[in-house]
């Protein structure tokens, strides 16, 4: 089942807290045991297998799946122009690199999105899950002003230098 909601003057980040909250990841008795996260089965009884996706924009979305034993929370980041899309990419390729510190952060981001975390039941077990979808609403918010603030170093740096080398001809 795929859920559409088109959030143009709601901010999609209290929905994603809000259905992530709802999104139960409780253990399962069949796939508890399997050497993987986040075993993703169709077709199965009892499988509550639901995908939430939340746009505010064409360019900026979230996708957030359930499976069995798992919640996984596709992101993709608003990349207006070429330098946002440049600084996007540098900063999210430095950030899967450093996944494991992380343990939620996926290395590799599914198909489409920029970044994705994974949620296990065992993380769930480990830790307080309002802080986790708590961490996770947060560093979307992150995301957004550290590639703005990125944006307006580079335009300012730029700006400088032209400057300097403006002066050489006055």
């Amino acid at each position: 089942m795929l859920l559409f909601c088109s959030l143009l003057l709601v901010k999609s980040n209290v929905w994603i807290h809000a259905i992530a909250r709802a999104a139960v990841v409780a253990p399962s008795s069949i796939f508890d045991y399997t050497p993987w996260a986040g075993s993703f089965v169709r077709d199965s009884e009892g499988v509550s297998d639901i995908q939430v996706l939340i746009c505010r924009n064409e360019a900026e979305n979230c996708l957030i799946e359930t499976s069995i034993n798992s919640l996984q929370i596709s992101i993709k980041v608003k990349q207006a122009d070429e330098l946002e899309n440049i600084l996007a990419k540098k900063f999210l390729r430095f950030l899967s690199m450093r996944a494991e510190s992380f343990e939620v952060l996926r290395r590799k981001p599914v198909q489409g999105y920029d970044i994705s975390f994974l949620i296990t039941n065992f993380h769930c077990e480990e830790m307080y899950k309002h802080k986790l979808i708590d961490f996770v609403v947060a560093f979307m918010e992150d995301i957004d002003k550290e590639i703005s603030e990125l944006k307006l170093s580079v335009n300012t740096r730029g700006r400088l230098v032209a400057t300097e080398y403006l002066r050489q001809f006055l």
